[in-house]
């Protein structure tokens, strides 16, 4: 039963790792990455991927300001289907927002 549940697990975040090196907390619901989920899903990725697990903070990371600020969002797509969407946010517009993204 434990074996059962830990591999569904893993499918779940497996299926849900995009191209990009982040990990979606839902498919069809967020299109983007939730700064408290990475953590999370970090958490669970170390235990049987840790080079997933590495590249999860790392894009996390990447949407730091140069002030420290992490956004609890990070858009890596322009995907239209969340509203208010990376259009309405405009972080990139302030000068300290991270220029990596």
């Amino acid at each position: 039963m434990k074996e059962n549940i830990i591999n569904r697990a893993i499918n779940v975040l497996d299926a849900n790792f995009q191209k990009g090196g982040f990990t979606i907390p839902s498919k069809g619901l967020y299109p983007f990455q939730w700064k408290w989920d990475s953590g999370f899903i970090a958490v669970g990725l170390a235990h049987y991927n840790i080079d997933h697990a590495k590249k999860e903070i790392e894009t996390l990371l990447n949407a730091q300001w140069d002030n420290g600020f992490i956004p609890h969002i990070v858009f890596h797509t322009d995907d239209d289907s969340y509203f208010p969407g990376h259009d309405f946010h405009r972080s990139d517009l302030h000068p300290l927002s991270s220029k990596k993204i």
